[in-house]
């Protein structure tokens, strides 16, 4: 969940789906609470929505959102390009599909395609961005076979 605020620059290597999601899902969380204490969404249960929409509105645990939304920008580039990786895509493909989604209707096509890339599983073994961050590499793969082939991994009754 944490991890990300760790690896904070690192944009090279890879990232797992948990890695991904338990980082969102927190997110998410921490922002629909701040919101929902500062009352920005109360601007919206408004008669006249433009009538009282200004920053003095949404208080300080709004600015204390925006800044933790700031701060948390470069971590969820950097996570969300290691999950392009660990699926086998470039980071740039990311860059792409975010910059597509930002055109108006047609845009929403980007975002659905990002959505589905961050939940596809990992590519097996090791990629061109490292290794497997569920930690079965090619290696595990090879001895697992090795196993196999001489039956020391398969156990008969």
């Amino acid at each position: 969940m944490f991890r990300p605020y760790a690896r904070y620059f690192d944009f090279r290597g890879r990232s797992c789906r948990s890695e991904y999601w338990m980082y969102t899902l927190f997110l998410v969380s921490v922002s629909l609470v701040l919101l929902i204490l500062s009352g920005a969404f109360d601007v919206f249960l408004l008669e006249d929505p433009y009538a009282g929409a200004d920053l003095e509105d949404v208080g300080m645990l709004g600015l204390v959102w925006l800044v933790f939304m700031l701060f948390s920008l470069i971590p969820s580039l950097a996570v969300t390009v290691r999950r392009f990786h660990d699926i086998g895509m470039s980071g740039w493909a990311y860059v792409g599909l975010a910059l597509f989604s930002l055109v108006p209707l047609i845009g929403l096509l980007g975002s659905l395609a990002i959505f589905v890339i961050t939940v596809l599983p990992s590519k097996e073994g090791d990629n061109q961005w490292g290794e497997n961050p569920r930690g079965f590499g090619d290696s595990y793969h090879s001895n697992m076979r090795d196993d196999y082939r001489t039956g020391g991994g398969v156990r008969y009754r």
